[in-house]
Formats: C-alpha cells, sequence, structure tokens
C-alpha cells in the first residue's frame, strides 16, 4: 500500500495559486473599467494603466509556475 508523505509546501502552492488568481481579477476588473469610463467619454488617472499591464502578466507567469510545478508532483506519484 503506498504511504501518503506529508507536503509541507502544500499551503505556500495554495497562496501561489490565490495570489495569481487575484491579480488576474484585479487586472481584468481594472482593464474593464479603464474601458468603460474610456468609452463614455471620460479620463482617468494615467498610472492606472500599469495595473493590468503588470498583474496580468505576473497572474500569468505564477498560473504556468504552478501547472509546471502539478504536472511535475503528479509524475511523481
Amino acid at each position: 500500500m503506498m504511504q501518503s508523505r506529508p507536503n509541507s509546501a502544500e499551503p505556500w502552492w495554495r497562496l501561489v495559486n490565490f495570489l495569481a488568481l487575484l491579480l488576474a481579477v484585479l487586472g481584468i476588473g481594472t482593464l474593464a473599467y479603464l474601458v468603460l469610463v474610456r468609452l463614455s467619454g471620460g479620463q482617468t488617472w494615467s498610472g492606472l494603466n500599469w495595473l493590468p499591464m503588470t498583474s496580468l502578466p505576473l497572474a500569468f507567469i505564477l498560473l504556468a509556475i504552478s501547472i509546471l510545478h502539478a504536472v511535475r508532483r503528479r509524475r511523481q506519484l
């Protein structure tokens, strides 16, 4: 019978996944807000443009790392 070993790093990967989800939702929400305001003829603070430009790629990188970690862990089983 296979014994399951406790994985002490698992909470860290949950935190990475949650952070990636949070960054993606924040980036998409900010991008939608910017599009709606600009379509209605309004102006936004130019610094707000940086939020989706940084959060979405960072979320993508974190999710890619998480997927690679899951594949590697699955192959070890």
